[in-house]
């Protein structure tokens, strides 16, 4: 005669595999949490790549070579960026405090040595600051040659540009989700810090330092945030 039991985990066998289960997923979590953040922030910055340099193209189309345009501060900050970006851009809106943009503070931005930067992300006579439909925020420095921190670039003409690619919210920190730009003599957007070599990025583009070239880094570096990047 042939008799049934109940055949199943007992307790402790339960509590064993849970913990396995619980060891495994805090050992692969994080690391597959991380890695996507890196595609999200890689994604963000080839989008207002891509975006500001076909709106650029456009606006050159219709206003001539971009290194005939006038200096935002001859031209008037307002009226230069109605006239040359406001109609080559889609969906954006123009931040007139810091407020508008999301930020808790003025002057929200850390740099990657941990050095606070004096940059605001509004200043209405000095740049043009506004959000994308992603909510990146552009901080458009067209009245100045440089940036607040005095910036030195070869071919630098009459822009720097900051992106914040999740505006207002944390960490607001160089190299993490604020990286830098600027607008050269040829009308490209480029990454600031394009120009430096391999070496000197991986210098410039580290917790030691400001972190302002990392846009450059991760551009050189095939769209990829390589596991020497200060993440």
């Amino acid at each position: 005669m042939f008799t049934t039991k109940n055949i199943g985990f007992t307790l402790a066998e339960v509590l064993i595999t849970l913990g396995i289960i619980g060891i495994v997923a805090a050992m692969t979590i994080p690391t597959v949490v991380n890695k996507y953040k890196k595609q999200v922030t890689v994604a963000h910055i080839k989008k207002f790549y891509t975006t500001m340099n076909q709106a650029l193209r456009r606006s050159e189309a219709d206003n001539g070579e971009y290194k005939f345009w006038p200096i935002g501060k001859d031209y008037g900050n307002e009226a230069y960026f109605n006239k040359y970006w406001a109609p080559y851009l889609k969906g954006f809106r123009i931040c007139k405090t810091y407020k508008e943009c999301n930020y808790n503070l003025p002057n929200p931005f850390t740099f990657l040595n941990g050095t606070k930067s004096n940059a605001q992300v509004v200043s209405l006579n000095a740049r043009t600051t506004f959000m994308l439909p992603d909510s990146t925020v552009v901080i458009n420095f067209i009245t100045m040659g440089g940036s607040e921190e005095e910036v030195e670039e070869e071919d630098i003409a009459k822009s720097i540009l900051y992106i914040d690619i999740n505006g207002g919210k944390a960490p607001n920190i160089f190299g993490k989700d604020v990286f830098v730009f600027y607008r050269d003599n040829k009308g490209l957007i480029q990454p600031y810090g394009v120009n430096k070599s391999d070496n000197e990025l991986k210098d410039s583009c580290s917790k030691n330092d400001e972190g302002i070239t990392c846009s450059a880094k991760i551009i050189k570096d095939g769209w990829i945030i390589k596991d020497d990047y200060p993440w």
